[in-house]
């Protein structure tokens, strides 16, 4: 048996690389020699054609370049020259403690919505409002609003269609429920008192508690009837206890009532020229433009619709002079129509309309029987005067 001869040649296959930077796996073939008889060896083959290069690598992706990456609740849709960053509200939750050194700035626009959840505290809807409920007191110390223009109203208070609360109030510091000032749901500003020593309205100094200074064509005050019915007064002036101490009731009628002092009126002239009092008739005048009455209101002395005066009785008890006429005046005796003569401090007495037919008391009777002067004393002697 001839010893049989195994050649092993190892093969090295030549890779040209073309590209940098390709790389190029070898894979090592393992090969299995058998004790089986085989022929000779051939010679070895040519070498094989170069392969093909190798396909150019794709180009890398360009990185970021400006855009900020964030996550939820910010998110960024924009690039590098136009960033667009959202809040996404639902899931914002800011406190005031993250809030710091806020002086300037102005919140000009709220878009989306906020729910009441979203606001800590804030007990009542917002829906269509800013509101805070009983329990939130919103403190606001030494702030001024300023209009925008002149035609523009730097402070509207609204009101619902059926309101009813007060618009505003302005209360005591000791509990907050006693109120001092309040605007009314109709409008009507009432207040407990003005205790400063010149609280005035319209500007101007005044030793007063109210002063009221209106333009030179303005009315100081109107005070108007709450509808053609007006039954209460217009205007009350109450002494400490409450009692009425003078009034203007319903009709515009100024009443006095009887107060315990030296002078229930006292009318005083600004000066030398001035007129103290005036009372005005209609243009028809027919009531009396003054009276004097008793308690029970009989009037005593009166000045009637012309002027002329009517009295009960002249008399007095404290050294005055019950009548006296200066200046040229006359006086006109039991006629409406002076009938003086052309005389001047004259008596004028017109005719009696009855003859005296008793005797009087302690004195004597002075009258005209159809033009005759004539007297009848106290013993029933009359006496003829003057002729007719």
């Amino acid at each position: 048996m001839s010893d049989v001869v195994v050649t092993v040649v190892e093969s090295n296959t030549n890779v040209t690389v073309t590209e940098q930077d390709v790389a190029v796996a070898v894979t090592e073939t393992n090969v299995d020699v058998s004790t089986s008889t085989a022929g000779i060896q051939g010679a070895t083959g040519a070498t094989g054609a170069t392969g093909a290069t190798g396909a150019t690598g794709a180009t890398g992706a360009s990185g970021a370049s400006g855009v900020v990456s964030v996550i939820s609740p910010i998110t960024n849709s924009g690039t590098s020259s136009s960033a667009i960053v959202g809040i996404d509200q639902t899931l914002l939750s800011i406190t005031t403690s993250q809030v710091s050194d806020f002086t300037s700035g102005t919140v000009t626009n709220i878009s989306g919505t906020v729910t009441q959840a979203q606001v800590s505290g804030l007990t009542t809807s917002l829906a269509g409002k800013a509101s805070l409920g009983a329990a939130n007191t919103f403190t606001v110390g030494g702030h001024i609003i300023n209009s925008e223009g002149a035609s523009v109203k730097p402070l509207v208070i609204r009101g619902t269609a059926t309101q009813t609360a007060n618009l505003q109030e302005w209360q005591s510091t000791a509990s907050g429920t006693v109120t001092v000032a309040s605007m009314t749901d109709s409008g009507l500003l009432t207040t407990q008192n003005l205790s400063s020593s010149a609280a005035n309205i319209g500007g101007g100094a005044s030793n007063g508690v109210l002063s009221v200074m209106p333009s030179v064509s303005g009315v100081g005050i109107s005070v108007r009837a709450g509808g053609t019915a007006q039954t209460g007064n217009l205007q009350e002036w109450n002494n400490s206890s409450g009692v009425i101490l003078s009034r203007i009731n319903s009709s515009g009628n100024f009443i006095v009532p009887t107060i315990s002092s030296s002078f229930n009126i006292s009318v005083t002239a600004g000066n030398a020229t001035t007129v103290p009092m005036t009372v005005k008739g209609a243009a028809s005048q027919s009531a009396n433009l003054q009276e004097w009455q008793n308690s029970g209101g009989t009037a005593l002395t009166v000045i009637g619709p012309t002027g002329q005066i009517r009295t009960s009785s002249i008399s007095y008890t404290d050294g005055l002079t019950a009548i006296s006429l200066s200046g040229g005046r006359n006086i006109q005796l039991g006629s409406a129509t002076a009938s003086l003569g052309g005389g001047t401090v004259v008596i004028g007495i017109a005719n009696a309309s009855t003859i005296p037919t008793s005797n009087p008391t302690g004195g004597g009777i002075l009258y005209v029987d159809a033009g005759a002067l004539k007297y009848r004393g106290s013993s029933g002697t009359i006496t003829t005067l003057g002729a007719a």
